[in-house]
């Protein structure tokens, strides 16, 4: 018999270097490909419940975990890429809104996608408003591909010229003076109306017409921005019209990829607007 020296023998070091190789090559293969991971688990599991071996159990529990990590960092990356995917709905088909007033004269009328329903309605002696949504849903989150906000405001100021030609002034240049004191009713109408919304790029007015609304209305392009995880920016339109002493407000809005694709349709609704109902 040899002499004893305190060391391990070579054939019994490399014996241990070859199990510890093998168990970390099955922790990096299950973290790498979870499914494989799982698979491995399962097996070493059984064999750890037959021969009662410590190190079968720990490589179990070592391989679940590494499983269960690689499974984590695999659904953080897809979630994350879903999330900034842009997406698009075709719209086909519009039914008619209306905004009622307490007030006589004072309702507002538009059409709208099927799609986008009721969320938020309010009717009071000298206002109203009303916000409808078209909610898409994904593996991780709710959010709303499109918006039509409407409100009505009654004052008189609606009904005064001189007010609204410096109106007028204001809003078809955005470097005026008074611009941002303005705008700021239309800024908070635009912020309610698209999820609290905050930062938001107003720019100058155009003139506003169609069938219904000849004179006194204002279109306003936007786009709004947010923080917020898993939530898209929004461009758009906001309207402002005055007539018979009553503000009225028409927003339409939707994520960026969803406004390119459907700008017939967000035409259609604008040139549907139909005040002093």
């Amino acid at each position: 018999m040899p002499p004893f020296n305190g060391q391990p023998s070579n054939e019994s070091y490399s014996q241990q270097t070859i199990i510890s190789r093998r168990f970390w090559q099955q922790v990096l293969l299950s973290l790498i490909l979870p499914p494989v991971g799982l698979v491995i688990a399962i097996k070493k599991a059984q064999k750890a419940v037959k021969q009662k071996t410590k190190y079968l159990y720990i490589l179990t529990i070592a391989v679940l975990l590494a499983t269960a990590i690689g499974s984590g960092l695999y659904y953080q990356i897809y979630t994350r890429n879903i999330d900034k995917q842009d997406y698009s709905f075709k719209y086909s088909s519009l039914d008619n809104y209306k905004l009622e007033s307490v007030l006589k004269d004072a309702a507002l009328s538009v059409k709208k996608p099927v799609e986008l329903k009721e969320k938020d309605k309010g009717v009071a002696m000298g206002s109203s408003k009303a916000l409808l949504t078209h909610n898409y849903y994904n593996y991780t989150s709710q959010n709303k591909l499109a918006y039509i906000g409407l409100a009505t405001t009654q004052s008189n100021m609606a009904s005064t010229e001189s007010y609204l030609n410096y109106l007028n002034d204001v809003l078809k240049n955005s470097s005026h003076k008074d611009f941002q004191a303005v705008t700021a009713s239309l800024k908070e109408f635009i912020r309610q109306s698209t999820d609290d919304r905050s930062d938001i790029d107003l720019q100058s007015a155009s003139v506003f017409i169609n069938s219904g609304i000849k004179k006194n209305a204002w279109k306003l392009n936007f786009a709004v921005n947010s923080n917020a995880k898993n939530t898209w920016p929004i461009k758009g339109s906001v309207i402002l019209a005055a007539s018979n002493k009553t503000f009225y407000y028409i927003l339409v809005g939707s994520m960026e990829s969803n406004w390119q694709s459907n700008e017939k349709t967000w035409q259609q609704i604008l040139d549907s607007i139909k005040i002093d109902q």
